[in-house]
């Protein structure tokens, strides 16, 4: 449920509550892709726990382009096991096990933040206020707690995290996107479940995926380089009407762009990971790519990816 107040300010206040099943790395392996991979062959890349939660937001402009945001939840978790009974095209049925992490099930935390864009042009319509244009870098800063000593089960952690961006035209046919974010986890780290770790978007290993080259890093195993202590990553991408194929007389013209990827992850668990890669668009969420990783900077996997993005039917509309 959400209620939309001081439209100006954009205000939004969000109650919502369920009892669903929940990955342990909310940003990684998309459900489609995994839900079509254990239909197909049996085999299952997410790592599921169930999640009974309340959840309370609020988000309001404090002044301009410097947004607040305030949440408060309480969640009880409990591990799942990964079952498994058909495959289309697989007669072995192996199930892999699930990831079972029994321990400070029960969350009641709270997290705060603010975002400021120094230049955010925005126009005025329906009486509400909507932003249309950065001219400078986005800053943010997320600080969460989990605090409560209630139950014996109770997680502890305090988190604190900031990051940079800012998207911008290098010339009328290119542009060149840059994000930034580190952050740490403070005080004790012994009274975590995984689900409160930092994670990292990733899409695993499969070559057809519901997910952005541009946002995620393409080989990187979704729960390897999650932490409790420290970590930093960064994505630059510069896409362009005319890198490389789109240089080719015949194919000059056409509506394709073609993007140079480079990623760069450091946390206890995955030191020095570095992404490079090449996709081109075809339609406007259709992207076809390769892409190359390195772990300590030594040569660790190269692969392909097709990209579907949401939003793909609506394409051809």
């Amino acid at each position: 449920m959400e209620y939309t107040y001081a439209p100006l300010k954009l205000g939004r206040f969000r109650v919502s509550a369920g009892n669903i099943t929940s990955d342990f790395n909310p940003v990684g392996v998309n459900r489609q892709d995994n839900g079509m991979s254990s239909f197909l062959w049996g085999r299952n890349a997410s790592m599921l726990y169930r999640n009974k939660f309340v959840q309370i937001a609020n988000h309001i402009d404090l002044s301009h382009a410097l947004r607040f945001s305030a949440q408060l939840k309480w969640a009880d978790r409990s591990p799942l096991q990964n079952n498994k009974t058909y495959s289309l095209l697989k007669k072995t049925r192996k199930v892999k096990p699930n990831l079972e992490d029994p321990t400070h099930t029960d969350l009641l935390s709270y997290a705060v933040g603010l975002q400021y864009t120094p230049q955010y042009y925005y126009t005025v319509w329906g009486g509400q206020k909507k932003y249309i244009y950065a001219s400078s870098p986005t800053f943010s800063i997320h600080y969460a707690e989990a605090f409560s000593s209630i139950k014996n089960h109770n997680a502890r952690f305090r988190r604190i995290e900031g990051t940079i961006y800012h998207e911008f035209r290098t010339d009328p046919f290119s542009t060149l996107t840059y994000k930034i974010n580190g952050g740490t986890f403070l005080g004790s780290k012994n009274r975590m479940n995984l689900a409160d770790y930092k994670h990292f978007d990733a899409a695993g290993d499969f070559i057809l995926i519901a997910k952005t080259p541009f946002n995620s890093f393409m080989l990187l195993d979704p729960y390897i380089a999650s932490t409790n202590d420290y970590w930093f990553y960064s994505h630059l991408n510069y896409r362009s009407k005319y890198i490389l194929l789109t240089r080719i007389p015949f194919l000059q013209g056409k509506l394709l762009t073609e993007t140079l990827h480079f990623k760069y992850l450091f946390s206890p668990n995955q030191k020095n990971y570095v992404e490079l890669g090449y996709s081109i668009d075809l339609i406007k969420s259709l992207s076809v790519g390769v892409h190359w990783s390195f772990h300590k900077f030594r040569s660790d996997d190269f692969n392909a990816r097709i990209s579907i993005r949401m939003g793909f039917f609506s394409s051809f509309k």
